[in-house]
């Protein structure tokens, strides 16, 4: 995202993350307290919010928000991304994607292991 033509503004930098707003307890199903009991929470209380900001620096902007309504009840697995494996024989390459090949398979493990 870049600024608008002519405007003089600074370029805007995108995020995503939680909106700003209440929070329920953090208590959801079973009295969890971890990532999913929150989202539990958060969607029994009508409060789970995804928003999308731009900031320029001095300034940030909520230009979007998404409202969750459900915890979609699928197997994770058919979810989970492989830059190895997306297609069109696109393989990654340098050190950072090297880095990524060993670190997103411990991560969705330690994710199963902890069982969010």
């Amino acid at each position: 995202m870049g600024p608008v033509p002519g405007s003089g503004d600074p370029p805007a930098r995108p995020t995503a993350g939680p909106a700003p707003g209440p929070r329920a307890d953090g208590v959801g199903g079973l009295g969890r307290t971890d990532r999913l009991g929150r989202l539990a929470a958060d969607l029994a209380a009508d409060l789970a919010r995804f928003a999308l900001t731009t900031s320029t620096g001095a300034a940030e902007r909520v230009i979007a928000e998404l409202r969750l309504v459900e915890r979609l009840a699928i197997d994770d697995r058919t979810l989970r991304a492989s830059m190895f494996r997306q297609g069109r024989r696109v393989r990654p390459l340098g050190l950072r994607n090297g880095i990524r090949a060993t670190v997103y398979p411990m991560s969705q493990t330690a994710r199963r292991l902890r069982g969010g």
